[in-house]
């Protein structure tokens, strides 16, 4: 085998290694140009909480760029591989969700998840550890993602998404279910 070969095998093994997303969208309440988008990313991370929840932040450029971050979607699952459907309890007391953030144009803002599945695998450790997943989710506007990542660890930019420019929206999925102070 040619050196040109070698090197040309190597590299597209590693960009395979890499963190990866793709998401099929399918928007029915918008029109017709933007009812089904095809997005796919170099952008995928997650961060494991000393409580047991994983949390994934996917980004995606517009559709057909390859950089960009226009679209965001989180979830928070139990830090275990496996299946998890959206309101799933999780070892903090929450539950597992997500949502949808698009950044621009006329169908700008949040969507919460409502339903659906999200499957994980490779919950290893370590800072270097990947994990892949699929889903099929259902959105509260009606819309639907279905798609997979495989993400890498980046517990500092995971930090920023959730404390610096989403904040509320995070805070909203960690919603605990708590007793009352006088209950028994």
């Amino acid at each position: 085998m040619s050196r040109i070969a070698v090197v040309g095998l190597i590299l597209a093994t590693l960009v395979g290694c890499g963190p990866s997303a793709s998401v099929r969208l399918h928007q029915p309440r918008l029109d017709q140009a933007q009812q089904d988008l095809a997005l796919r990313s170099n952008s995928a991370v997650y961060a494991v909480s000393a409580e047991g929840v994983a949390r994934y932040r996917l980004a995606y450029p517009l559709p057909g760029a390859t950089v960009g971050r226009n679209y965001f979607m989180y979830l928070r699952l139990s830090a275990k591989g496996g299946r998890y459907e959206i309101g799933s309890p999780l070892p903090d007391g929450g539950f597992a969700g997500g949502f949808l953030i698009q950044r621009t144009g006329r169908s700008k803002g949040l969507t919460e998840f409502v339903g659906g599945e999200i499957r994980v695998s490779g919950a290893g450790l370590g800072s270097s550890a990947m994990r892949s997943g699929s889903f099929r989710l259902k959105c509260a506007d009606g819309s639907t993602a279905t798609g997979d990542f495989r993400a890498g660890r980046d517990d500092l930019e995971l930090r920023d998404f959730e404390q610096r420019d989403y904040p509320a929206d995070v805070a909203a999925l960690q919603r605990i279910k708590t007793q009352p102070a006088n209950a028994p």
